[in-house]
């Protein structure tokens, strides 16, 4: 860590943020952060047992996937510690680990989802160009957004100007310093990495929801069509609405600290939101990007009505496998008592709970 930001990190005091909210706010990092491992991973398997990953758009989304995966395991275990201890657990060495893994990841995650909606641009709005969207060219374009997060990740290790990463006000988290002196990092960060990516995305999505539209008024039109054309729609608004909910805090956050009037404004307590909201987009993701690819749907779905159907009958078998074993312990064992001449012709057994008589002859 650079000088500065160890400085700034010494100056900060212990905030600690109170319990009910902390819990709270655990309580739904942890939720997000199971569901999101979750269906990152079952769509990940979903496109690769359907064979989905060969189309341009698929292979990017595959990459988003893996990306948000390691940002499961890598920073989101270290975050729920800390929100349940209710302070930072890792030191200042964990803090600048944690920051830049999630600086990085964080801007390629915003990268792909850029690259995909491009991608999509040029499938429905610009057909011609499609077949240059080859599996070469995707992971050309992947690599590209990875090197995108990678450069603005560590500019800060490099302690350049008076970048670096440092506490957030919560003391929960860590990120690059916001304040007034990194005015141009923080500019550039969010210039390069949300307002132009908002942009791009934003134009992609509005000119596919033209073509639709187009199409949908020609008199040949079905009705198979015009639904198609309305699930787009929305399919699109979600998409916009769930990158500019899990990312735009961030931005106004960040941009408060860069003007020199968060420190009024952002409290401990509100500088958990944009964390929170961040955190969500590795569940949206997984969702938005599964709804419209069938044959994955269709394979999430039947493998969890399998796995419910597998869970059901095996609780049905413990079930009677415990009525069972609690029958037999109740069950008085045989004592072998010595027969009198009288009765050595024929002896009788009695079964208890079952209600039976064996009858064994002897002798014969």
């Amino acid at each position: 860590m650079d000088n500065n930001s160890a400085a700034m990190n010494a100056s900060h005091p212990e905030v600690h943020i109170g319990s009910p909210l902390a819990i709270a706010c655990g309580c739904v990092l942890l939720v997000v952060w199971l569901a999101s491992l979750t269906l990152c991973s079952a769509v990940l398997l979903g496109l690769w047992r359907t064979r989905q990953l060969g189309a341009p758009v698929n292979h990017l989304v595959a990459f988003l996937l893996v990306n948000e995966l390691f940002v499961r395991l890598l920073g989101s275990p270290l975050i729920l510690m800390s929100m349940f201890a209710r302070r930072w657990l890792f030191g200042d060495a964990g803090c600048v680990f944690y920051a830049f893994w999630m600086t990085l990841l964080g801007v390629t995650s915003i990268s792909l989802f850029t690259a995909i909606a491009i991608f999509r641009y040029i499938i429905v709005c610009r057909s011609r160009f499609s077949s240059c969207l080859t599996p070469a060219l995707c992971n050309l374009v992947g690599g590209g957004c990875f090197l995108h997060g990678l450069v603005w990740a560590v500019v800060p290790l490099t302690g350049i100007g008076h970048t670096g990463y440092v506490y957030e006000p919560s003391r929960l988290s860590c990120t690059p310093d916001w304040d007034p002196p990194n005015v141009g990092y923080i500019s550039g960060l969010f210039t390069a990495s949300f307002f132009i990516p908002v942009s791009i995305a934003s134009f992609s999505f509005v000119q596919i929801k033209r073509k639709a539209h187009r199409h949908r008024l020609r008199p040949t039109a079905s009705a198979r069509y015009i639904q198609m054309e309305h699930d787009l729609t929305v399919l699109c608004v979600i998409t916009m609405a769930m990158f500019l909910f899990s990312w735009t805090p961030y931005a106004v956050i960040a941009y408060l600290h860069t003007l020199g009037i968060a420190s009024g404004i952002v409290t401990p307590e509100l500088s958990l939101v944009p964390l929170v909201c961040a955190k969500t987009a590795g569940f949206w993701n997984p969702v938005i990007f599964s709804l419209k690819n069938r044959p994955v749907k269709e394979y999430i779905v039947a493998n969890i009505s399998d796995a419910f159907t597998r869970l059901g009958s095996a609780l049905r078998c413990g079930r009677k496998n415990f009525v069972g074993i609690r029958h037999s312990r109740g069950r008085k064992p045989d004592v072998n008592i010595p027969e009198s001449p009288e009765e050595d012709r024929f002896r009788t057994t009695r079964v208890e709970g079952a209600g039976l008589r064996v009858v064994e002859e002897s002798n014969v």
